[in-house]
């Protein structure tokens, strides 16, 4: 929060221990969501107009820019990676939330589409362009996705065992992370790999809900959070 009471987002650097005010695209507040290992930072910011936008911050440039929309309002960004890749959502023409990469070769905002359904949200993008999320179907569930540049097209991560399942991480080996109500009622963390097309169940250590949400490049789920009926904690997991 600044001193004239706005809440904006920043970075905090490790070296100079300083935090960096990001400032906002005209309106009153602005959240930062992602950031890659150049210190470029993704997220959301209210505009001069009211509309809540994506925007990139630069740390080349030091500026942060209107990432735009899909036709829509709002728009909202939630990861970056090292070629400057964003990802996010947007409100397209229809008012339906549609799952975006902004590519910063083309300045543009390209519509990832859906499985079908009215709505996707990507929350994941590789450093070669491999985007993760979820989307709704035609027949209405809610299932986890990927979207592949080289092919352009969405694909569905089959559930555990039921209608519902999220992705928020996707790795260069093209793993994703994330979770899925399973057969017993409880949500388990998962590991999906592209090569094998196999999902791996993490289990619930005992909770109602388990959600994987970060995945790192050996394939080690480095952000596993159990809640239950006790305190909540997080946890490493490890491939075999």
């Amino acid at each position: 929060e600044t001193p004239n009471g706005e809440v904006h987002a920043f970075i905090w650097d490790r070296e100079s221990q300083d935090m960096r005010d990001l400032g906002t695209l005209g309106g009153m507040f602005s959240c930062a969501q992602g950031v890659n290992d150049r210190g470029d930072v993704v997220g959301f910011s209210e505009t001069k107009d009211g509309k809540v936008h994506a925007f990139l911050w630069s740390a080349e440039d030091e500026t942060m820019r209107d990432l735009g929309t899909l036709g829509g309002k709002n728009s909202r960004a939630a990861s970056v990676n090292a070629k400057g890749q964003v990802v996010g959502f947007s409100q397209t023409a229809d008012q339906e939330d549609h799952a975006f990469l902004w590519d910063p070769a083309s300045e543009t905002m390209k519509d990832l589409g859906t499985l079908g359904g009215d709505f996707s949200y990507a929350y994941a993008v590789s450093d070669d362009g491999v985007v993760a999320g979820h989307s709704q179907t035609d027949d209405g569930r809610v299932q986890a996705m990927t979207w592949d540049p080289q092919e352009n097209a969405v694909h569905r991560i089959e559930p555990l065992d039921s209608m519902v399942s999220y992705a928020f991480s996707v790795n260069a080996r093209g793993q994703v992370a994330g979770y899925s109500l399973a057969e017993d009622g409880a949500y388990h963390g998962f590991v999906w790999d592209k090569s094998t097309g196999e999902l791996k169940d993490l289990g619930t250590f005992d909770s109602q809900f388990a959600e994987a949400y970060s995945l790192n490049p050996q394939g080690q789920v480095i952000d596993y959070r159990a809640e239950g009926h006790g305190p909540n904690f997080g946890l490493r997991w490890n491939p075999r």
